[in-house]
């Protein structure tokens, strides 16, 4: 028997929770809470933990869920009906961000250019918005997002705090951001 069975059998309430979390390693820990979320359909809790965590950090996460669930996460995201914001999900964890694209000086104006035609008009495109927001670095996401403010006139936030109280995958979006 190990130490997280002793604190689940010898303690009780919010404290054994609170105990058994901190004893449980962390990709393990995440996978349990991303389960729970797609049960409960919670997309904010994936945006959290793939919106924060470098490759390294997802892929053990992933491994994880697999050991415990005997399934993907990919599959299990996919298994469900999906509609625009869980196909953000499933690029956000099916993609890998580029960790060096920093070293490319231009990048963030150009793709500043690409998310106002993505994201303007009546019709936004919401493929190249999910490619946009689940491919590249954090760091090149926070460049691009001031250079989008050069580019509209405005600040993507606003953009998308418009466009979400319409639609889901906005709203997503803008959790994400």
């Amino acid at each position: 028997m190990d130490l997280i069975d002793d604190a689940r059998q010898k303690l009780r309430g919010r404290f054994r929770d609170v105990v058994v979390a901190v004893l449980t390693p962390v990709p393990k820990y995440l996978a349990q809470e991303l389960h729970r979320a797609l049960r409960g359909r919670r997309q904010e809790v994936f945006l959290e933990v793939f919106c924060t965590y470098d490759n390294t950090t997802t892929r053990a996460i992933k491994e994880a869920y697999y050991e415990s669930y005997a399934i993907t996460l990919e599959s299990a995201i996919r298994s469900q009906r999906l509609n625009d914001s869980q196909m953000l999900l499933e690029s956000l964890v099916s993609n890998e961000r580029d960790e060096e694209d920093m070293a490319i000086p231009e990048l963030p104006q150009r793709v500043a250019r690409q998310l106002y035609q993505a994201a303007g008009g009546t019709e936004p495109d919401k493929g190249e918005l999910r490619r946009i927001f689940t491919t590249y670095s954090y760091q090149t996401l926070r460049d691009i997002f001031q250079m989008y403010c050069e580019v509209a006139g405005k600040q993507l936030e606003d953009v998308l705090r418009g466009k979400a109280e319409s639609e889901e995958f906005f709203g997503g979006l803008l959790t994400a951001w």
